[in-house]
């Protein structure tokens, strides 16, 4: 009973933090800012991940258990003619091992506008992972499902604020076509209370997005869907200031997420839901860390959010079946480290256990994330 109330109060401290998301590594962030010492230039740009991820799923009955294993790789050509425009032309190549039939590749380009704070994004996005969303929002999984969003992109970074507002365009809708067009809008937002540079970093985080299934050309009459997933919370962060000591960070944070679904013909079989989320973090000098995740959901659903939080089953044949109350424990052990300049290892092991039905399972992640610029030549000018 005391291991019990200890454990209990440790999740009490961080639900009361009501913040950055889970955890999100170096090996997981891909951004491409506007740099003023690359103006009147043109290179490469590269990006890769080679990922490994299985779930050891076999007793609960909201996800199935499965294997993701493949590379995916993204090369582009970038000309920045001043300090505050840069073009870009690529493709995006990603394999999965073991696939029959095509793999992907396709042709991505996009134009940055920098503008002091501001940055504008047409084309292809700063995708997935960057917009910092916790998991039952959008599901870590992305940034092997959908590496690269398309739309347009609006992001501010100051010393205290952070925003990033984007329309991601997955399907556009043909005439007379027998499929609905799918976008996604979504914002996160973060202002930090402290300081910058001070040890404890406190910010308040807000997120939403909305996933929206319509469209007026189709011929089958799809159902229109819109669906509102949100979060807000508080973040508390500490960084050791003392160089070379055992811990470098510990962080707490939580959120409370909404769901809401707004028209008549609802496909899903709540209306609204909402869930609890609370992490407690700690990382030492050696790259070892470990976060465990408190999750309790009530009828809470996400169309992009991770399968495992919601309380509709996502396995084949079980669409039927639901658990309105959801009530996890996540306990993962990670490892990360730039292994060398440039290129980033993330290996996590991730049991989890499910307070209300009584059962253990684990799940597997590595990932190997190379990203790099190099210099081709000087425009004439």
């Amino acid at each position: 009973m005391k291991g019990q109330r200890i454990l209990f109060s440790l999740l009490y401290i961080a639900t009361s933090l009501v913040g950055s998301s889970q955890h999100i590594s170096g090996a997981m962030k891909f951004t491409n800012p506007v740099e003023a010492k690359d103006s009147n230039s043109f290179s490469i740009s590269y990006s890769s991940l080679s990922y490994f991820r299985d779930y050891e799923y076999f007793k609960n009955k909201i996800q199935t258990g499965y294997t993701n294993f493949g590379t995916w790789h993204y090369p582009r050509l970038v000309i920045q003619p001043a300090t505050w425009i840069k073009l870009e032309a690529g493709a995006l190549l990603q394999k999965e091992f073991g696939q029959r039939g095509p793999q992907q590749a396709k042709a991505l380009f996009s134009l940055q506008l920098q503008q002091k704070k501001f940055r504008v994004i047409f084309g292809a996005l700063e995708s997935n992972l960057s917009h910092q969303l916790v998991e039952p929002i959008m599901s870590y999984d992305r940034i092997i499902d959908r590496p690269v969003e398309e739309g347009f992109q609006v992001k501010f970074n100051s010393s205290r604020v952070m925003a990033d507002i984007w329309l991601d365009w997955e399907v556009r809708q043909a005439f007379n076509a027998d499929y609905p067009e799918e976008l996604t809008g979504g914002m996160s937002l973060s202002y930090s209370i402290t300081k910058p540079g001070q040890p404890w970093q406190v910010k308040i985080p807000v997120q939403a997005i909305l996933p929206h299934k319509g469209g007026q050309l189709d011929t089958n009459q799809s159902v229109v869907t819109t669906v509102l997933n949100g979060a807000a919370g508080l973040s508390a962060e500490w960084n050791n200031p003392a160089p070379g000591k055992f811990l470098e960070q510990f962080r707490m944070d939580g959120y409370y997420t909404g769901y809401r679904h707004f028209h008549t013909s609802n496909l899903y079989p709540f209306e609204s839901g909402s869930g609890l989320l609370a992490n407690l973090f700690l990382k030492s000098k050696t790259g070892i860390s470990f976060l465990a995740t408190y999750w309790k959901g009530s009828t809470y659903i996400a169309p992009l959010g991770a399968p495992l939080y919601q309380s509709i089953s996502s396995i084949s044949g079980r669409e039927n079946y639901r658990e309105p109350d959801r009530s996890l424990l996540f306990l993962n052990l990670l490892f990360e480290k730039e292994l060398f300049p440039h290129f980033f290892l993330d290996a996590r092991v991730t049991p989890y256990i499910d307070l209300k039905n009584g059962y253990l399972e684990h799940s597997f992640l590595v990932f190997f994330a190379y990203r790099n610029n190099f210099c081709i030549g000087s425009l004439k000018k």
